[in-house]
């Protein structure tokens, strides 16, 4: 019985140890939100978000489905016997490269999924993955693409109203 006791109490010191640092992300999408709507947007362009760069990609995390809401908050409540290290969310692609016979070429690509690793703190997305520290856009050979910014709800959601009006004229 002693020993019981003594195993019992050694795993809750253990439990009891410090956290893990925390890390400074670039690009924070909180895994725990499974109501919430993250847009990122990464160019090639130069890393200066002054600088317009036409051709780019929305990525848009979309907000979890009820069941899938359950299981998120099951997760976290195993969080204290089994440490959550990946994080998935439903994916839309925005995309904007110029176009050919007009300004500007727009497509949509709904359907997909985003994986966030919580360990080595990227997003997996089917064209590549984003690294949330340094903000880098790579593709699916880990060459860099380019860089990426989280936007704000408010301005992702004006970048998609560019998608649901026909591509004219030049935007400035």
């Amino acid at each position: 019985m002693r020993g019981i006791l003594l195993v019992i109490v050694l795993g809750m010191l253990a439990a009891c140890g410090s956290p893990p640092p925390t890390v400074d992300l670039l690009i924070p999408v909180n895994a725990k939100c499974t109501t919430c709507e993250d847009f990122i947007r990464c160019d090639g362009g130069i890393e200066n978000a002054a600088v317009y760069d036409p051709s780019f990609d929305l990525y848009r995390l979309e907000p979890k489905g009820i069941l899938a809401q359950l299981a998120t908050v099951w997760e976290f409540l195993i969080q204290l016997f089994h440490t959550r290290t990946e994080d998935l969310r439903p994916l839309s692609v925005y995309a904007q490269r110029p176009g050919e016979s007009s300004a500007f070429n727009r497509t949509i690509t709904k359907g997909l999924e985003a994986r966030t690793d919580l360990v080595a703190h990227r997003i997996h997305l089917p064209s590549g993955w984003i690294d949330q520290v340094t903000g880098d856009w790579h593709g699916t050979d880990d060459s860099r693409r380019g860089a990426c910014r989280l936007l704000k709800p408010a301005e992702g959601r004006e970048v998609l109203k560019l998608f649901a009006e026909p591509a004219t004229g030049d935007p400035s």
